[in-house]
């Protein structure tokens, strides 16, 4: 019988960078040496995890930064668009009033009566501008109304009630009375005339209930709030005058029952508006 020879027993070896070395027996080696081989072995292999963290944890970062700064581009390029859609809205519905001014005077009323007086005004002062469109009718061509459209201002009309009308003239020499005030609201009825060689355009409406108390007040508050505020006498009646800059003047003043409002399309004397005012008779 053969005798069993035992071969040596093999153990492999690392390298410090991890590798597979060559082999050795197990008689090859100290403990001290495999022991260094391993440790130098965990040393690389820790060097390379945190090498890798490393890297990793600087993907990350870079990750998060550009997330951010997309976002931020994006907040901003929202906010832009926000800010141009919106000054956009505000060009397309942008209205421009026009400026009126309110006495002191005015603003220190209380509410009910300065509404009461405000709304006088409206109506003078809408009259007033009707009236700018109402001409003088040539002796063949009575009752015509220049720059108005017939169907809004009726022409040659019987007024409601009793007008003022200059003494000595009849309604023919007039040119007809024309009714200015729209339909459903009070009828104010207007005429035109001539103070020398300036025209004018006398309207009239029934006194509104506002100013039939307190007249002398709340008539001043009225011419006031259009910038009349000269006054000049004629007999018992006191009539405000106001002008523009180029020269146009309104009166206002009640005679009676009548509110009424004249305007010239140029400037005249006060004596001349005394004159005729006091010939105007119902």
């Amino acid at each position: 019988m053969q005798k069993e020879v035992k071969k040596p027993k093999v153990r492999l070896t690392r390298k410090d960078d991890g590798s597979i070395g060559l082999p050795t027996s197990s008689q090859q080696g100290s403990p001290e040496q495999l022991t260094h081989i391993w440790g130098a072995q965990k040393k690389a292999q820790a060097t390379r995890r945190a090498s890798v963290k490393q890297e990793l944890s600087q993907w990350r970062k870079a990750r998060v930064a550009k997330k951010q700064q997309q976002k931020n581009q994006a907040t901003k390029s929202r906010t832009k668009d926000h800010k141009k859609i919106t000054n956009d809205a505000q060009r397309s519905v942008s209205v421009r009033l026009p400026h009126i001014a309110i006495p002191n005077k005015l603003k220190n009323q209380p509410k009910k009566r300065l509404i009461s007086v405000a709304g006088i005004a409206l109506v003078v002062m809408v009259t007033g501008v009707v009236i700018a469109n109402v001409k003088k009718s040539d002796a063949n061509n009575s009752g015509e109304v220049q720059g108005a459209v017939t169907s809004s201002i009726q022409t040659n009309v019987t007024p409601e009630f009793p007008m003022l009308t200059p003494f000595g003239k009849g309604v023919d020499d007039l040119g007809g009375f024309a009714k200015i005030s729209p339909n459903g609201s009070p009828p104010v009825y207007a005429f035109a005339d001539s103070i020398g060689s300036v025209k004018i355009k006398v309207s009239q409406q029934q006194l509104p209930d506002a100013l039939r108390t307190d007249q002398a007040a709340k008539l001043k508050e009225l011419a006031n709030s259009f910038n009349a505020n000269d006054t000049i006498e004629i007999d018992d009646n006191t009539a405000y005058i106001g002008a523009s800059v180029n020269g146009a003047q309104s009166v206002v003043y009640i005679k009676g029952e009548n509110l009424v409002l004249i305007a010239s399309e140029s400037t005249i004397p006060n004596a001349d508006w005394v004159t005729y005012i006091g010939n105007l008779k119902f």
